[in-house]
């Protein structure tokens, strides 16, 4: 009897005879494989999802698995062992600024939770304002009451400034004077703050007052065509303005006691013998102040003397001798003063 192996070479052989050399090949590897175990593919699971590839936009991120034996014999064939997909969302899912994967707010804005920003409310937190403040969306704006004016800081009030009133430092040139002295002299402003709702008091020297000239001769020389002002302050409005700012520079100080333009007496002759205390006549003055009150009296000059032979009464002019035509008494021959 043949052994097992040579028989089977006979068996090739003769199906190599029969059927050719390239059949007879495949022939005997199907034969060889269906007395083969048949092995699937071995791989193992999906690795974790890699990061996203960006942190703040929408990116991408992929897993993959690996094979640790192939297929053989008629197995299960492998599958893939690489997938991606997108991840991330635009801005990171910020409200406002992402960086680096995380969120954050802007200024004037606190954060909530991981992704929300909510508007901060400066004027109740932080009162910024020295005044008036308020919120906006992320920041807040001051304002100040009327007359005063936001500082450059853009937070702080500062009352508004008037300056110096703008009054004249001099009288106009050719200005009324006469023996008594000037009629017109500037106004005084003594130092005084000069921002909102402070007063600056306007005033003139003794026997002066506030005034302003309309027309006629020399500047102030009538005393009727003179407008004498009640005003003695002037306040800083909230405009930047003194009241009566318009005719502030129109005012000047007016002499308030001008000298009388004509003085007179009524009679100038005293008869012969008559006694002493005798009326010689009355004396009258015209002058520029209306219902003003006159004083006379006599002054002595030298050389002269009628200061010793009259004296006033009020307004009369009375004699202190007795007339006599032949006494060198200091009067005319025919008795006039």
């Amino acid at each position: 009897m043949l052994p097992r192996s040579l028989l089977v070479l006979g068996v090739v052989v003769a199906m190599g005879t029969l059927l050719g050399g390239a059949d007879a090949w495949w022939w005997w590897s199907d034969r060889r494989r269906r007395r083969r175990r048949r092995v699937n593919c071995g791989y193992n699971n999906w690795n974790r999802w890699s990061g996203c590839s960006r942190s703040c936009s929408v990116g991408t991120q992929n897993r993959r698995r690996y094979i640790y034996r192939w297929p053989c014999c008629g197995g299960h064939g492998c599958p893939s062992t690489y997938q991606w997909r997108y991840c991330g969302r635009s801005n990171g899912g910020c409200q406002q600024i992402c960086s680096g994967g995380r969120c954050y707010c802007r200024t004037g804005y606190y954060k909530s939770g991981t992704y929300s920003c909510y508007d901060i409310n400066e004027c109740s937190r932080y009162r910024p304002c020295n005044q008036r403040c308020s919120n906006t969306i992320g920041s807040y704006r001051c304002s100040c009451y009327y007359g005063y004016y936001l500082g450059s800081n853009r937070r702080t009030c500062y009352p508004v400034d008037c300056k110096r009133p703008a009054t004249r430092t001099s009288c106009p040139s050719g200005s009324f004077s006469d023996s008594f002295g000037t009629a017109c002299k500037p106004v005084i402003i003594p130092g005084c703050r000069t921002t909102y709702r402070n007063r600056c008091y306007l005033r003139c020297p003794s026997n002066y007052r506030i005034a302003s000239y309309s027309y006629g001769g020399s500047f102030m020389q009538y005393y009727s065509r003179t407008s004498f002002k009640s005003v003695t302050s002037v306040v800083c409005q909230g405009t930047a303005r003194w009241d009566f700012y318009r005719s502030l520079p129109s005012y000047y100080c007016r002499r308030l006691n001008d000298p009388p333009t004509d003085l007179r007496l009524s009679s100038t002759t005293v008869n012969e013998g008559t006694p002493i205390g005798t009326t010689v006549g009355y004396l009258s003055s015209t002058d520029q102040q209306p219902s003003t009150r006159f004083v006379y009296t006599l002054q002595s000059v030298t050389g002269s003397t009628g200061y010793y032979l009259f004296r006033v009464t009020g307004n009369r002019l009375v004699t202190r001798f007795v007339p006599r035509l032949n006494v060198q008494n200091g009067l005319a021959h025919n008795g006039k003063l």
